[in-house]
């Protein structure tokens, strides 16, 4: 690779960025704030045509139309954690607030650790970034896949089959995982802060916005398993989403002994752009673009489609691999990590050449 592993400067390239879009970090509030109105107005219609609706036909398009909707409200809250909805810290909070526990109970103080800190500050670094362990039941390391006894590795190469019945609980783990979170911090005095109070309060009325008030009119039965539906669909459209973004093997895994890489060309390496249509961008929510990103993490979501264009350029100059494949192909790759377990790269040229396809017969 003809790259220093010191790479080039992120203040050039954002130096370029201000001179030809200005001030890029600049809130864009309304359309936000307008996106969001939009996913949660179809979110309740989603719900009234399953509940409500005659026919299995109606009810299947509520409860996909509600899935859809959910996803896309939690990729804007997205952006909301990031600070980059909003003009202020405490708005971008609330509107954080509002989306994850409140709306799809998810927790937000365990988004803001493991994927605000954790994720954006060592992407897919071993050990570091929670995004890229799945054990004990799935692996997409080497070095995991080698360890264990017979019927561990028997299940692991069996884990591509498996993998994709695993995704329809794929939204309630989290919700496990978060709700565990919430506790566990409640529990430690030295970690308990008020804004796990809020987490808790939001997740607790979410069950009372999307099960108590709508059983007072529906059948309960009926409310709790659209409930159930609705997040198996986002189960499937969180991995279809995020996963193609870190998990094709065209993004190393990184050692966390390995000699330090430059931030930027880290954070360049390591993601996967991809090519979606106007309903991807949708769904999205600039999350498809996500090489800029992770540069600009606190930049709205709108904003990155242009932004790209010229960082995609910046790397081209610099020698720097740029990674862009299909939608389709991006989740296509990602499911096939778990069906070849790739090796960690340990140094940066390994890890250079390997996001560029040199790394011959290991891609």
């Amino acid at each position: 690779m003809n790259v220093s592993v010191t790479g080039p400067t992120l203040n050039a390239l954002r130096e370029r960025i201000e001179a030809e879009l200005g001030d890029f970090h600049a809130p864009m509030t309304a359309r936000v704030l307008t996106e969001l109105s939009i996913a949660v107005s179809v979110d309740v219609l989603g719900m009234a045509l399953f509940l409500g609706g005659e026919g299995w036909a109606v009810k299947a398009l509520g409860v996909l139309l509600a899935g859809l909707a959910h996803m896309t409200i939690g990729t804007i809250g997205h952006t909301a954690s990031h600070g980059a909805a909003m003009g202020t810290r405490a708005s971008n909070r609330v509107v954080t607030y509002i989306t994850y526990p409140l709306a799809l109970n998810l927790s937000a103080t365990m988004w803001w650790r493991r994927h605000c800190t954790l994720h954006h500050r060592a992407p897919n670094v071993v050990g570091i970034d929670t995004d890229i362990e799945f054990n004990p039941l799935f692996v997409i390391r080497e070095e995991e896949a080698a360890r264990g006894g017979p019927l561990k590795r028997l299940w692991w190469r069996a884990q591509i089959v498996t993998l994709p019945l695993a995704l329809a609980a794929n939204a309630m783990s989290q919700i496990r995982q978060g709700w565990a979170y919430i506790f566990d911090a409640l529990r430690d005095p030295k970690r308990r802060r008020p804004q796990h109070w809020i987490d808790l309060a939001c997740m607790t009325a979410h069950w009372g916005i999307w099960v108590v008030i709508p059983a007072l009119f529906f059948p309960l039965s009926a409310v709790l398993l659209f409930y159930v539906l609705r997040k198996i669909i986002v189960g499937y459209m969180m991995f279809a989403v995020l996963a193609p973004g870190h998990l094709p093997s065209r993004a190393p895994l990184l050692g966390r002994e390995m000699p330090e890489l430059d931030w930027m060309v880290r954070q360049i390496i390591t993601t996967v752009d991809l090519r979606v249509g106007w309903l991807g961008s949708v769904l999205c929510a600039g999350l498809q673009h996500q090489v800029a990103h992770h540069l600009f993490p606190a930049v709205p979501h709108p904003r990155y489609a242009r932004i790209t264009a010229i960082v995609e350029a910046f790397c081209e100059e610099h020698g720097l691999p740029y990674n862009r494949v299909g939608w389709g192909r991006g989740v296509i790759e990602a499911w096939w990590a778990f069906a070849r377990p790739r090796a960690t790269c340990m140094s940066p040229d390994d890890a250079l050449a390997w996001a560029a396809g040199d790394a011959g017969s290991s891609r």
